[in-house]
């Protein structure tokens, strides 16, 4: 993530909210550790819960929102409005939204900062 696109505070506060785990195989048995992750990127794609997918969702809102309040760039997977319609569209057509299988899967995306 380019620094400029970088919310820490944000991070922070999503890292926080829940004991989350990332797997680098769908089963869940290859769990791997956000210092891994940091440090090398991880597997892409790197396995989640299905509710981890669906509260990154609801936190990319709020980063799209705080850069439009603080008037900073947002990155550009972000500030897609496909990735609006997904994030809409998996919240409202989902019954299990916390499952805790790894069933998600999450791609790395290499961005740019957009005004």
């Amino acid at each position: 993530m380019p620094k400029a696109c970088y919310d820490a505070e944000l991070e922070a506060e999503f890292l926080q909210l829940r004991d989350w785990h990332w797997y680098a195989d769908q089963e869940g048995k290859n769990e791997i550790s956000k210092n891994f992750i940091r440090q090398n990127g991880g597997p892409n794609p790197i396995f989640v819960s299905i509710e981890y997918h669906w509260v990154h969702c609801a936190y990319t809102w709020m980063k799209l929102h705080r850069s439009r309040i603080r008037h900073t760039p947002i990155d550009t997977h972000i500030g897609k409005y496909e990735h609006t319609v997904h994030c809409a569209d998996g919240l409202a057509n989902h019954d299990n939204i916390t499952s805790n299988r790894p069933i998600a899967r999450f791609y790395q995306h290499f961005e740019s900062c957009q005004e």
